[in-house]
């Protein structure tokens, strides 16, 4: 197209706020909101985050042109991360540029598929740790549930450290952070870090929380780094082409990103399964057919992961459904041209993935809930950048095959031993923040199986050696 034509377009989209452009309808329902605007206004929706101009892009080949083919032009939202420092740091989620590349580089090999297979057995013995908690006939929240086992699973397999005393203090502290998040992704007028109001002397206490649990997983590891093979100890041996190591802030900024992504992606991620399986009670009765069968009482393995197929269909689904990313925001450094339309350099540009996981043209009957739809071929027939459950591009969560494998296992464990059915007055309503969140929790009442045998495994301690880390 004409670059002056071009010009000249503007695409359509939703009037909004005088003042607030679609600040309130992104704090509405996030979701739904996109997905409205991707069905109506087509592939190029015009926003605007009060002054700033914003577009949403609902295409598989504008979207790779975003992350993919002109990513370079294509950074990561500043002024989200700018609020958010004070958690995230420069870690692995805000960083950009040549610094995330070399980060990235650096952290890969603690996520390579040999090392992430060493990660099984601790998945399955926190598990059944979980479930020989659960009575039958009690009502439990699974999100809290999930939440806290995630949240072990991640110390102990990334950090080789235990958080088993301090969990209840973890997970005040990450309420705390992801009401903090929250406000700062959609308020514009956020009280700033330095103004001591309670919310914020809140989101101070969280992070001081969460800074002391990693300063101290990275002071154990100080005392015999030579003899820790985990990411953490992988990190802080590593050395950049100038020969320099990581400083202590880096570290820390590395860690709490990696603790905080791996422990509430998997965390909703389950959580929306269970909820989805209380809704589908013949599936859930298929796959409780399916780990009897295939696993006859003993805990599953990574080995286990193939015959357990329709398992990883469910998450999958689940993760179609109600996808951890809520929204992937880039920010332009230059103009440029997108669906024919002129894009100026520093506009917002956003894609989510609940607006193309929804899609019909991509996916059949997109509103039901379908896991046998990737029994097949489906996902080597998607276009890239359709299915995104945790983002896309070279960006893609690095973690993604670890919450994958964690959310088969756990899920296989639980079915073993206990039936699932819904408790709560009202469903859940997703809630975009860091992840998308279960509001008001996921009640499901719980029955033991009469499946001939206790629950058994080994001591956590006991569950899986931590494997050398290959750097080739």
């Amino acid at each position: 197209m004409n670059s002056a034509i071009a010009k000249q377009k503007m695409p359509p989209g939703p009037t909004g706020h005088p003042l607030l452009g679609n600040i309130l309808d992104f704090g509405r329902d996030l979701n739904g909101f996109l997905s409205g605007c991707a069905r109506k206004y087509g592939p190029v929706t015009r926003l605007r985050m009060v002054h700033r101009r914003a577009y949403l892009l609902s295409d598989a080949k504008l979207n790779e042109y975003l992350l993919l083919g002109n990513y370079k032009n294509f950074i990561k939202h500043q002024l989200f991360f700018r609020r958010t420092r004070a958690v995230f740091g420069l870690g692995l989620l805000s960083a950009d540029g040549d610094f995330w590349r070399k980060q990235r580089r650096l952290a890969a090999p603690g996520f390579a598929r040999d090392r992430i297979a060493g990660y099984g057995r601790i998945m399955s013995a926190y598990a059944r740790d979980l479930v020989a908690e659960w009575k039958d006939g009690e009502t439990r929240d699974m999100y809290t549930d999930m939440r806290s086992v995630a949240a072990k699973i991640v110390a102990r397999s990334l950090f080789d450290e235990s958080v088993e005393g301090d969990v209840q203090l973890v997970e005040e502290a990450m309420t705390d952070l992801l009401e903090a998040v929250t406000v700062r992704m959609l308020n514009p007028f956020v009280a700033p870090d330095w103004l001591p109001t309670p919310s914020v002397l809140r989101y101070r206490r969280a992070v001081k929380r969460i800074d002391d649990l990693i300063h101290r997983f990275i002071a154990e590891h100080r005392r015999n780094l030579d003899q820790r093979t985990t990411l953490l100890g992988m990190l802080m041996q590593a050395r950049d082409e100038q020969g320099e190591p990581m400083s202590e802030q880096q570290l820390r900024d590395e860690s709490v990103t990696l603790f905080i992504a791996g422990h509430d992606t998997t965390a909703t991620a389950l959580s929306w399964t269970l909820y989805l399986l209380t809704q589908h009670p013949e599936w859930q009765q298929q796959l409780q057919a399916v780990v009897d069968e295939k696993l006859q009482g003993r805990a599953p393995q990574v080995s286990d992961m193939a015959a357990l197929a329709p398992i990883e269909w469910t998450f999958k689904e689940s993760l179609r459904l109600y996808p951890s990313v809520s929204l992937v925001a880039r920010q332009s450094l230059e103009d440029c041209e997108i669906g024919g339309y002129h894009i100026p350099g520093g506009s917002l540009l956003y894609v989510s993935p609940a607006a193309m996981h929804s899609d019909p043209q991509y996916f059949e009957q997109p509103e039901r809930f379908m896991p046998e739809r990737w029994g097949g071929d489906l996902e080597a027939r998607l276009p890239r950048c359709v299915y995104m459950p945790f983002s896309g591009g070279p960006r893609t969560c690095i973690g993604d095959r670890f919450a994958m494998m964690e959310g088969v296992l756990l899920l296989a464990n639980f079915l073993q031993f206990f039936a699932f059915e819904y408790a709560g007055k009202s469903h859940p309503q997703p809630f975009a923040s860091i992840t998308l969140i279960p509001k008001g929790g996921v009640p499901v009442k719980l029955t033991r199986r009469d499946v001939g045998h206790p629950v058994s495994g080994s001591p956590i301690m006991e569950a899986a050696p931590m494997v050398a880390v290959s750097t080739s």
